[in-house]
């Protein structure tokens, strides 16, 4: 067979160049644009070909499910057709506001085959134009808490925004892949010109989130010889690096707490960072979800330690001050030191997340990861972080469970920075804790609460990175902690016997009245009084009577250490047991073990 070319690695065949022509093709619409890309014959245009997919779960398409919606979507896509197949020209066209490319296939001046994208934006959305076409989708006004609405703001935010100069460098892609499947034009051409379309069109203007997803968050890329940190050449001509990057940013702007408005301010201030990253040297950005920014970047390899560290705080104060005069708003930035000898960047990844949220927490603007308190426990108080956050809940009521919460989760990136799995462990306990706090309290039918806990653990299960399990973990408390603000239901007397027993069965606990009062759904001076009455005696000395019943029993029935006993009974200290046990029993824990029987009635 006649080949079309020679190289070092041997010769190229017409096959082969074919072959590489479309292996580049399908690699921009699936790396570089995340868009789909169909292949449907004009005579049997109910038969599509999948060249490149996204889940329609992915996509604002999901909700057009309905019969109407989707016969209004199959005659727009249909007139479209038929244009391109009259014509024999690419069509750009748009429906509820989504656009789509139809490119014609052409074999001897006739219209053979029509390629087709998936949906993209030709500028970014605003929150009017999002409820607009939500209202002309569903038929229903957004509000404030319509987590359907959230979820398809979401999707919409996922799709690329496609300027005029990118619009027409993918139009010219679809044409030349056509032209390679009639073979009008040959695989080397038709390779050639779609590297250089997305050398100087495509990656300037997308990036390539891919490469940072699969090489630093989720590891999926495998790279030769790493301890070299040395980027092919590809690499270096489309990510615009000449060394591999050491550092990452994670940056964020303060939110207003309107989920909504900031998910699509997010947006626009990703987009901002993707600008002005791209001005600065040997750097690259990524979209962290609806969260953050990444950057990506390094100082010169002969710079000392201490001055590489000022290099990169001078980068991030200088990002940081823009982005904050742009948006008029406060604005953060986490910064993660990576490994200089294997070249692996995902704990950077991990401890720039970590710093960026401990930023915000402190307000501060920067803040390095090594910078921060390294916070240890030494005494396995990570285990007993869910419970202590539901005692702040319970007690402090929904005014201080912000403030809380944020110290919560700060606790545990501190923990779980490189175990993004043991954090999402202690996530799912204290959502589980706070489920069952809510079915003691009645507050929502069973079927509704078991549907609500299955969702949200859903959520964090299936959340992939760190940041967005914090964001997830987040929104869960937002939904979950105004119902403890609403009246327990349920007969008193049934409350008050839950409250018993529950204290008697977790006596290891921190008990307090203020919240036993509030998980049982009364104000403290009602439970104080409605349970005095109930048991004949006050909580205080209830609670107490309880602890050292079962600190005898184990002292008769058990060789456990004191220490380990006063920890199962629920006494704060060893010494406080001590204390308090010969204070009430008139001998120490010793002597009664020695002679249980004497106290026998």
């Amino acid at each position: 067979m006649k080949t079309i070319e020679s190289s070092a690695s041997g010769p190229i065949y017409p096959w082969e160049g074919k072959f590489l022509a479309q292996k580049t093709f399908t690699d921009i619409f699936a790396y570089s644009l995340n868009l789909p890309c169909f292949l449907l014959r004009a005579d049997q245009l109910e038969n599509w070909h999948v060249i490149n997919s996204v889940p329609v779960k992915d996509s604002p398409l999901e909700y057009e499910m309905t019969e109407a919606l989707t016969n209004s979507r199959v005659q727009y896509n249909n007139k479209a057709f038929q244009t391109v197949i009259r014509t024999k020209k690419t069509l750009c066209a748009a429906h509820r506001g989504l656009y789509g490319i139809f490119a014609p296939v052409l074999e001897k001046s006739k219209c053979t085959a029509i390629l087709q994208t998936g949906v993209f934006l030709k500028e970014p959305p605003t929150e009017s134009t999002l409820a607009d076409q939500w209202l002309k989708l569903t038929g229903r006004h957004p509000k404030i808490q319509d987590r359907e609405f959230l979820k398809y703001v979401r999707t919409v935010l996922k799709l690329p925004v496609f300027g005029p100069r990118l619009l027409a460098a993918v139009e010219t892609c679809m044409e030349l892949y056509a032209d390679l499947l009639t073979g009008n034009k040959d695989g080397k051409a038709v390779r050639e010109n779609l590297e250089k379309l997305n050398r100087k069109f495509i990656s300037p203007e997308l990036g390539h989130p891919r490469w940072v997803e699969d090489l630093i968050i989720q590891k999926k890329f495998f790279r030769f010889a790493p301890y070299l940190k040395k980027l092919m050449e590809w690499e270096k001509t489309e990510l615009g690096l000449s060394r591999f990057p050491t550092t990452i940013l994670a940056v964020k702007r303060e939110n207003t707490g309107r989920e909504i408005s900031d998910i699509i301010a997010t947006g626009l201030f990703q987009r901002e960072v993707f600008k002005t990253v791209r001005e600065m040297s040997e750097s690259l950005s990524y979209p962290l979800d609806y969260y953050a920014s990444l950057v990506l970047t390094s100082s010169p390899e002969e710079f000392s330690a201490s001055r590489q560290k000022l290099d990169v705080r001078t980068k991030a104060a200088k990002l940081a001050s823009h982005l904050s005069k742009t948006f008029k708003c406060k604005v953060f930035v986490g910064i993660g030191g990576g490994d200089s000898k294997s070249g692996e960047l995902s704990d950077a990844y991990h401890e720039a997340v970590t710093a960026l949220y401990l930023a915000e927490t402190q307000n501060r603007p920067v803040l390095f990861f090594d910078d921060m308190e390294k916070v240890r426990g030494t005494d396995g108080s990570i285990s007993r972080m869910p419970r202590e956050l539901m005692r702040l809940l319970l007690e402090g009521g929904s005014n201080k469970s912000i403030l809380f919460r944020q110290h919560f989760v700060g606790k545990i990136l501190k923990e779980c920075y490189q175990n993004p799995d043991a954090a999402r462990r202690i996530f799912l306990e204290t959502i589980h804790r706070l489920m069952e706090v809510l079915e003691e309290r009645g507050v929502l039918e069973p079927n509704v609460l078991m549907e609500l806990e299955k969702e949200l653990e859903e959520s964090l299960d299936s959340a992939p990175y760190l940041n967005e399990m914090v964001d997830r973990f987040e929104r869960a408390l937002g939904r979950l902690v105004p119902f403890l603000e609403q009246p327990a239901t349920g007969a008193k007397l049934v409350r008050l016997r839950k409250a018993e027993e529950s204290v008697e069965s977790a006596l290891q606990k921190h008990w307090s009245l203020p919240l036993v009062a509030r998980q049982f759904g009364f104000s403290i001076s009602v439970f104080s009084r409605e349970f005095s009455r109930f048991t004949g005696r006050s909580f205080s000395d209830f609670l107490l009577q309880k602890r050292l019943e079962k600190a005898r029993r184990l002292l008769a029935e058990t060789a456990l250490p004191l220490n380990q006993i006063a920890e199962v009974c629920g006494f704060t200290s060893t010494n406080y047991f001590l204390q308090i046990f010969k204070r009430k029993m008139g001998q120490s824990p010793g002597q009664y073990r020695r002679h249980p029987d004497a106290h026998k009635k």
